[in-house]
């Protein structure tokens, strides 16, 4: 990428690593990178931590319209306490 793009003029970087544990470092790389997950690994992870219930995809749904708050507070109020770390898959 350094060798394509003029990197000081990119304002912002949003890394996907696709679930892949040793990508989740990408964001380091940048001081202007935000990291998330694409619609399969979301929904995944979300089944995963939830189970395949109505819930999970209640939530999944409401992160694909963009309403990742909503999803983040509504998890925090199910298990007080887990939040940072704890929430991120």
């Amino acid at each position: 990428m350094a060798t394509s793009c003029d990197h000081a003029k990119v304002k912002e970087v949003i890394w996907s690593p696709g679930g892949a544990s040793w990508l989740t470092k990408g964001p380091g790389l940048f001081s202007c990178t935000h990291a998330q997950l694409d619609r399969f690994h979301l929904k995944r992870s979300l089944a995963r931590a939830l189970g395949f219930s109505e819930e999970a995809s209640r939530l999944s749904s409401l992160a694909c319209r963009g309403k990742a708050s909503e999803v983040v507070e509504e998890l925090e109020e199910s298990w007080p306490g887990k939040t940072g770390q704890a929430l991120k898959w």
